[in-house]
């Protein structure tokens, strides 16, 4: 049987891979995104999601429902 939470653990470090993207995609378009606070990233990030992500349909699902709060927590979870 899955365990519910190895599949949350998943879930959630596959989005934190769309996220590092994101946040790389970003800083090569302003590389003073490396000084904005989590909470101002986490805001640019939701709304590159809610306009044009560029992301694929597989992601877009992965990412949809995440609020400002979600990314902000899961940007700063460092991986182990």
């Amino acid at each position: 049987m899955d365990d519910p939470k190895n599949k949350e653990e998943l879930k959630s470090s596959k989005q934190r891979k769309v996220l590092d993207r994101m946040v790389a995609e970003l800083g090569g378009l302003d590389s003073r995104i490396y000084y904005l606070s989590t909470v101002e990233i986490a805001q640019l990030i939701e709304a590159k999601l809610e306009a044009d992500s560029g992301l694929n349909q597989a992601e877009q699902e992965l990412m949809s429902g995440l609020s400002s709060r979600d990314i902000q927590i899961l940007l700063s979870i460092h991986p182990t």
